[in-house]
């Protein structure tokens, strides 16, 4: 027997940052989520959480990527080995996000992502800061999880890596 990994589930630790578009089909809440997908034989799920918030200042998308990766850390704690953390980084900000890939793998976070750029203020995955970042994750190890859309220049980052 397999096990089934949900690798697109956007957890989420309040009822607020719930973002699905299906609410009203998919009945998952802080409280029910977990036993929601086990019900569906989900074994685990993993991935980052995502926020919508928008920020036009620089040092405040930090600070939601630190928030969205604090989260990721909590949901770890909330649901043990059910869940598979994943971090955010940023192309605006390298060191950081190298400190915050050093930081995750201490704790044996392996996962980047699910990245969803226009969520994030940047635009593409052929960026040489982002491609910087990739090179600190692969010297770590950590698989990287992308959202992709027609014309966000992905096949350049995957030649260069």
């Amino acid at each position: 027997m397999f096990e089934i990994i949900d690798f697109h589930t956007h957890p989420f630790l309040t009822d607020g940052q719930n973002i699905c578009n299906h609410k009203a089909v998919i009945p998952m809440t802080t409280a029910s989520s977990k036993e929601y997908l086990q019900g569906l034989a989900i074994h685990k799920i993993c991935g980052s959480v995502v926020s919508t918030d928008c920020y036009t200042e620089p040092g405040d998308m930090w600070k939601k990527i630190q928030r969205n990766n604090a989260s990721a850390y909590a949901l770890q704690e909330r649901y043990g080995d059910f869940y598979i953390p994943g971090i955010h980084v940023h192309p605006l900000f390298v060191k950081e996000s190298c400190e915050e890939i050093e930081k995750a793998a201490k704790a044996g976070v392996r996962l980047i992502g699910e990245l969803v750029p226009y969520l994030d203020g940047w635009k593409e995955y052929d960026d040489p800061a982002f491609l910087e970042i990739l090179d600190v994750a692969e010297a770590y190890h950590m698989g990287v999880s992308f959202h992709t859309s027609d014309g966000d220049k992905k096949d350049n980052m995957v030649k260069s890596h």
